[in-house]
């Protein structure tokens, strides 16, 4: 939960809590996310990052872009196929 950190996004401190408490490193997870801030976060904790992009996003594809994502996904469809092949 967003209280159990100091930092909020972009700052990679949630992720590093997260990677602690399942008992792995940062960058064997993977983050998920549809805002450029969530893509900072993920890159900054050394994750890999997928941005996707849905209808009820804010962020366009050029604003993801930006962050230099691992992966784009531009649907859930992409999503499903780029995680499980």
């Amino acid at each position: 939960p967003a209280y159990d950190v100091v930092n909020i996004k972009p700052h990679p401190e949630g992720l590093y809590t997260i990677a602690n408490r399942l008992g792995v490193e940062a960058h064997e997870m993977v983050l998920i996310g549809d805002s450029p801030t969530d893509i900072v976060a993920g890159n900054e904790a050394g994750c890999s990052t997928i941005a996707i992009i849905h209808p009820g996003s804010f962020a366009n594809k050029k604003l993801l872009k930006h962050e230099n994502p691992s992966y784009l996904a531009q649907s859930i469809d992409d999503l499903r196929i780029l995680l499980l092949g």
